[in-house]
């Protein structure tokens, strides 16, 4: 009888786990710059910054955390760019990371992995492969330089799994 108990509850344990909805790193590069600066969002990256909050609303998942880099003398944008999603979702930004410190940040992403919480991280285009390769992503391609509009969505049940989204999100391209 007891084996027979221990044997339901682990297939009901199985079970919940397979049906749990599975946790989501949304990642998204900084909008465009104002000319010359690299603390200034252009008046387009300001507007892309704005309509973040009404994409990431419309979703039928929880934002449990919204990361950006450390701000420093080359770049601020980053910040800029997820803050006002940040004020949507009533949440701060959590500025953990150097944008460098790829590795480091990609453990801290598992955390929120392994308690089931989906994240927005806005990152700089040359290190977001770097993170998504630390998170376990096999085929990971460049982010473009002149890319400004698209959303990378990992999932992650048995294996990460990377889906490319422009921001208008009437494109899919699966990766």
């Amino acid at each position: 009888m007891k084996n027979i108990a221990l044997l339901l509850f682990s297939f009901l344990s199985l079970n919940a786990s397979a049906v749990r909805k599975p946790a989501h790193i949304f990642i998204i590069r900084h909008a465009e710059e104002l000319s010359g600066t690299a603390w200034t969002l252009s008046p387009e990256g300001v507007s892309r910054a704005n309509a973040l909050g009404d994409y990431f609303s419309k979703l039928t998942l929880e934002i449990g955390g919204i990361f950006a880099p450390i701000p420093d003398e080359k770049s601020g944008r980053s910040f800029e760019t997820c803050e006002p999603l940040a004020r949507s979702l009533n949440q701060k930004v959590q500025l953990l990371y150097r944008r460098n410190d790829t590795v480091g940040f990609a453990e801290e992403l598992r955390k929120n992995i392994e308690q089931g919480k989906s994240v927005v991280v806005c990152w700089t285009h040359r290190n977001i492969p770097d993170i998504v390769k630390a998170l376990g992503v096999n085929s990971t391609p460049v982010w473009d330089s002149n890319v400004f509009d698209e959303v990378w969505d990992i999932t992650f049940q048995l294996m990460p799994n990377l889906s490319i989204y422009k921001q208008e999100f009437d494109e899919k391209v699966e990766v």
